[in-house]
């Protein structure tokens, strides 16, 4: 997590990422209000951005083979 953070402030500005953080809290209300089809798309959520993140720090550290 350190190593996304870190990548996040090379990229982008610290108001970017507080719009950035803004949103992910909208999101999780929007998710917290809304059942079973809340927890649903919670977890495909997560799923998408796990996978978007690793790539997003491999790329920022150079692991990813050109």
């Amino acid at each position: 997590m350190d190593n996304f953070l870190e990548a996040l402030r090379q990229q982008f500005s610290a108001e970017q990422i507080q719009k950035g953080q803004e949103l992910l809290e909208d999101l999780l209300d929007i998710v917290n209000q809304n059942g079973e089809a809340g927890y649903i798309a919670g977890n495909l959520y997560y799923q998408l951005m796990t996978d978007e993140l690793q790539k997003f720090v491999d790329e920022n550290e150079g692991n990813v083979d050109e």
